[in-house]
């Protein structure tokens, strides 16, 4: 079985942006000192954000084969920066390991 690699930064941004820009609608470009606020993110966006994180197969950690702790993320605000999230992101993700599949012999 391929062993499976560990999530780069560059991996960790595109999943922290695209999380946020998915609920917020916002086309503003990455730009890692930006709070996320600039991605018109509210506080009653912070649920959905979390959840696109931790549970998006088309652009969060299952994507990359990977999960991580929810609380790690359990305080996202607004007042965040896109950098924050995604250093928060990439410190936190942890491959998943697919069950071992029984013998056919």
């Amino acid at each position: 079985m391929p062993e499976i690699e560990e999530l780069t930064p560059g991996e960790a941004m595109a999943i922290a942006h695209r999380s946020v820009t998915d609920i917020t609608g916002s086309g503003e470009p990455i730009e890692p000192l930006a709070a996320l606020s600039k991605y018109n993110m509210k506080n009653e966006d912070s649920p959905s954000v979390r959840q696109n994180i931790l549970n998006s197969k088309v652009f969060g950690l299952p994507h990359y084969k990977h999960k991580m702790n929810p609380n790690a993320i359990k305080d996202l605000s607004p007042g965040w920066t896109l950098q924050e999230l995604a250093d928060i992101i990439f410190d936190n993700a942890e491959p998943v390991t697919e069950p071992a599949r029984p013998s056919l012999a």
